[in-house]
């Protein structure tokens, strides 16, 4: 029923989303939080920006619903505004303090896009700030700022979202390969200018950019490594910020044959100071390097596979290969990346320069749905070769779905041959009835031999009554030994809010929401976790559509 009756995304209620056997109220309530933020969605694609939505709940969901275009479809409205903050008591001062500000504004073809972000740990007021204007036509694109590049499988050029709904539309459907930055993305974002292309079977794309970036250096001004995922303070360490200009130029050309199309992507980057690490036979050494690549895709509405080889002269190399397709019920998907250690790529999904090894990535999926019953098989691994070591994770989940009750089992195999592997199971089950949603969650974890183990039991209720919404959770986390680390998605309003710890604790909050109308929509978080003392925690967050 649902596939030939899908569900307008502009006009369902949360409860009208859970009519999807298989989708859960977090998700249902992301869908409607992001279109009051956006103003109404223009495509089903737009639900890969929904908080948690993953390509695998994408594939399930898209058949099942549709976006209006006729003349009932709600007007857009031309931006939004986000202001989030969260207090950690603990940290004195600044330091305890995250703060996520967003600025969307869309004028006719023109977008603009301001993001503040502020971690806890650091001290200044933003640890980073974007700014983006986007002019985004028919056939041309247009981007200056802060932005991201999108090709292929990403071994050359790896944006955000790039590949993951190409081909749902059958083949080249406009510029799309340069994106404004509208989330904090600091390794990822490029700070330039770029412009694209796409008609007549053809899509290119230009862009330049001239980028900070943070690095370690070596006592004669070289650079040692650079630094990832690390939180500013005003310690000695600060001399690595921004220690390396990155000039970048790329270029992609896509040309569509037939039912294939093919894409040629190039980049070339120079730094302003020398690498010159200490392992050298694994590590970039120099100023500059290029990459090249070339992607093979094919495929249908519910099918698709796709193929790509990169070079990195002199001797580095890389290929990639994806699959997914969907049937009656039915989905599955499967990757495989492969590396070698000469191959480097900064623009690309593996981005390392230095202490490269020789490396494979693989990663498969398949569910199959009947009725209220969904039954997922997933898994995925690396190798590392120098180190012969095989990380990676297997698992089955089942849902069952009858009226507005719920149940959920998943059982996980987490392991490593160089250490020990870990089991994990997870039992959920979720009622719902009127403006109530409840939720129980009982989780297992444990290593197999037997050293330590972790517990958590879980309880949450939402509870909404338009204008209001009030979510509350409970949970008992009992944890022995080492190694073992349990997380609870919380079901606050706040989006990404979670809590995680490797020590016994009992944890409570509560988050309510106002939306008075015309999307303008607030919410308080309050979590108090219990071990020897109380710890309390606070967030806020405030959603504003621009007129």
């Amino acid at each position: 029923m649902l596939l030939s009756e899908p569900i307008d995304l502009n006009r369902a209620t949360a409860a009208d989303l859970l009519a999807i056997p298989w989708l859960n109220p977090l998700l249902a309530h992301g869908i409607i939080a992001l279109r009051d933020s956006l103003g109404g969605y223009r495509s089903v694609q737009q639900l890969l920006l929904v908080e948690g939505m993953s390509a695998e709940w994408y594939e399930a969901i898209a058949p099942c619903v549709s976006v209006a275009t006729g003349p009932e479809a709600p007007r857009r409205r031309q931006g939004g505004l986000l202001l989030r903050a969260g207090l950690d008591p603990l940290s004195p001062g600044r330091e305890g303090v995250a703060t996520l500000g967003r600025a969307l504004l869309a004028r006719g073809q023109w977008q603009f896009a301001a993001v503040l972000e502020k971690d806890r740990g650091e001290t200044d007021f933003a640890d980073w700030l974007g700014l983006s204007a986007c002019h985004r036509g028919e056939r041309w694109t247009l981007v200056a700022g802060d932005f991201t590049v999108g090709s292929g499988l990403g071994l050359v050029f790896s944006g955000a979202q790039r590949s993951a709904s190409d081909w749902r539309d059958g083949g080249v459907r406009g510029p799309d390969r340069l994106r404004p930055a509208k989330t904090p993305i600091e390794e990822r974002a490029r700070r330039g200018a770029g412009v694209e292309f796409a008609g007549r079977g053809w899509d290119v794309a230009l862009s330049a950019s001239l980028t900070g970036r943070d690095a370690r250096l070596n006592p004669d001004g070289t650079v040692a490594r650079l630094v990832a995922g690390r939180v500013h303070d005003d310690s000695a360490s600060r001399a690595a910020d921004d220690a390396v200009t990155e000039l970048a130029l790329g270029s992609c050309i896509a040309r569509r044959i037939g039912e294939v199309r093919a894409t040629v992507s190039g980049a070339w980057v120079r730094y302003g100071c020398r690498f010159a690490p200490a392992e050298s036979l694994t590590s970039f050494h120099g100023r500059a390097l290029g990459d090249v690549g070339v992607t093979l895709e094919t495929g249908t509405e519910h099918r698709r596979i796709a193929v790509e080889v990169a070079a990195a002269p002199p001797s580095g190399w890389a290929g990639a290969a994806e699959f997914s397709g969907a049937w009656q019920g039915a989905s599955a998907g499967a990757g495989l990346s492969v590396f070698n250690e000469r191959f480097f790529a900064p623009l690309g999904r593996s981005s390392l320069l230095t202490r490269c090894r020789h490396r494979l990535l693989g990663r498969a999926q398949a569910s199959y749905r009947f009725g209220g019953l969904e039954v997922t098989l997933r898994g995925n691994t690396s190798c590392d070769y120098v180190n012969e070591s095989l990380p990676g994770r297997v698992g089955i989940e089942l849902t069952q779905r009858v009226g507005p009750l719920g149940v959920g089992l998943a059982v996980n195999r987490r392991f490593r041959l160089d250490q020990r592997t870990y089991r994990n199971s997870r039992w959920s089950a979720g009622y719902r009835a009127g403006p109530a949603d409840v939720l129980l969650v009982v989780e297992d974890a444990y290593p197999e031999d037997g050293a330590g183990r972790g517990r958590m039991a879980a309880a949450s209720v939402l509870l909404e009554s338009t204008p209001w919404c009030l979510a509350v959770s409970g949970a008992r986390f009992d944890i022995s030994g080492s190694g073992i680390r349990m997380w609870l998605r919380e079901r606050a309003s706040i989006p990404g809010g979670g809590f995680g710890t490797s020590a016994s604790a009992w944890r409570c909050s509560v988050a309510p929401g106002f939306s008075p109308g015309r999307g303008v929509r607030l919410t308080l978080g309050a979590g108090a976790t219990f071990r020897d003392d109380p710890v309390v925690d606070i967030a806020g967050q405030m959603e504003v559509p621009l007129p």
